[in-house]
């Protein structure tokens, strides 16, 4: 009897002195290692050569092994921009892009399926190229006079069309449009005169008037702005650099910028800087490229350009800059004729360069460097075009007026 108990306390005691790893009888079993969904496929965004700029975005479901729920990221990559997730976390199977692609563009895209736990598979990739560029009429005769040498920009939401030269001569008419088809005569006689050849920007919330002639021969470099398009307040009449007419101006780091023109005299290539409209710094007295007028400048990917217009004959040259005082020259003969008079705008993540003294041809450039003529409707290319004006509002390039077999109160649109 004696026995039994010591022995019964040894086991015991031996039970209570092992150690909790020691134990291998946990009832409990661990999780299953998780599994990632199984692979799926994409489905093709279109049945044509060319994508939409807002495509449609599908792909099969992705199963997941462990019945776990499973949200998708969409991701878009293109080498000049890169991967670029533009989706994530949703449930669906399908995605309609919210921002337009850039035009004549080749992309790339996948979709990443997620579980809850972590796991996730990643389709492969499928390539597609956008769409070029569609123009339509808009308007054939518009309110407003058939004019050239004008201006429009979009400011509050608004289309506002300034000066110019009409049927009847010079004018200082201000007109607004909503939509480009109904258009307001907002006043007859606005304080700058009747101006052409002047520059129009927004800047620091308000219209800008820069500069231009009243009438053939007198030349000015003054400077205007206004908050409702019928108000002028005269900034400044003695801004540093010289009257001139046929020039450009941008606004580029925070900053307005007067490049070049014509001052009655002789043509200019000086560039000139203000953070207020008011007082003006001479960045540079003669820049690189030659003297000129009726160029066209633009603002894209950091930098201010200058391309062609006209130093006694005319040009095609491309030039950039990141700072507005140190120039480079980007292209000397790009496939473009040499021209004056057109337009350079960036929209879709390229320069449009839009007609000119050299036919009605659109041209297009995601560098600078390398150009590619745009296909356009007939109605459009039918038509020669200079001294026109071109603006971005509502998503759209829109293309207003000119001369070229006589005057024009045309309104295009470009998308």
């Amino acid at each position: 009897m004696k026995l039994r108990k010591i022995t019964t306390l040894l086991v015991l005691i031996a039970y209570a002195g092992c150690a909790p790893d020691d134990f291998t009888g946990d009832p409990t079993p661990p999780d299953p290692e998780n599994e990632a969904p199984f692979t799926f496929k994409l489905k093709p965004i279109t049945d044509d050569d060319q994508a939409d700029l807002q495509p449609i975005f599908s792909w099969e479901a992705a199963v997941d092994p462990d019945g776990d729920k499973v949200t998708y990221d969409v991701v878009v990559d293109t080498k000049s921009v890169g991967a670029i997730t533009v989706v994530e976390n949703i449930e669906e199977t399908s995605y309609t892009l919210a921002d337009p692609l850039f035009v004549s563009t080749d992309y790339e895209w996948n979709v990443i399926a997620k579980d809850e736990k972590g796991g996730s598979t990643e389709s492969n990739a499928n390539g597609f190229t956008t769409r070029g560029i569609n123009n339509f009429l808009l308007v054939k005769n518009a309110e407003f006079s058939k004019r050239r040498a004008h201006r429009v920009v979009e400011y509050k939401e608004v289309l506002w069309l300034i000066g110019g030269r009409a049927v009847n001569g010079f004018t200082s008419e201000v007109w607004s449009s909503l939509d480009g088809v109904v258009w307001e005569a907002v006043t007859s006689n606005a304080a700058f005169g009747d101006l052409n050849s002047f520059t129009t920007t927004v800047f620091n919330d308000r219209i800008w008037v820069i500069a231009g002639a009243v009438g053939n021969t007198n030349v000015q470099n003054k400077v205007w702005s206004s908050n409702n398009g019928i108000d002028w307040v005269l900034e400044t009449d003695d801004p540093g650099f010289s009257a001139r007419h046929l020039h450009s101006t941008e606004v580029f780091d925070g900053k307005l910028w007067v490049i070049g023109g014509y001052d009655g005299n002789q043509r200019k290539n000086d560039v000139w800087s203000s953070s207020d409209g008011v007082v003006w710094e001479n960045v540079v007295e003669k820049a690189p490229f030659t003297a000129r007028e009726e160029h066209a400048s633009v603002v894209f990917d950091n930098k201010l350009w200058v391309i062609g217009g006209n130093d006694g004959v005319n040009k095609n040259d491309v030039w950039a800059s990141e700072n507005g005082a140190d120039w480079n020259l980007v292209a000397e003969n790009p496939p473009f004729a040499p021209r004056q008079q057109h337009t350079a705008t960036a929209y879709a993540g390229k320069i449009w360069i839009i007609a000119g003294s050299s036919g009605n041809d659109i041209w297009y450039s995601d560098d600078g460097v390398k150009w590619t003529k745009a296909v356009i409707g007939e109605e459009f290319n039918a038509i020669s075009r200079s001294l026109h004006s071109t603006t971005l509002a509502n998503g759209k390039l829109y293309v207003i007026g000119g001369d070229g077999t006589g005057l024009k109160n045309d309104v295009w649109i470009f998308d």
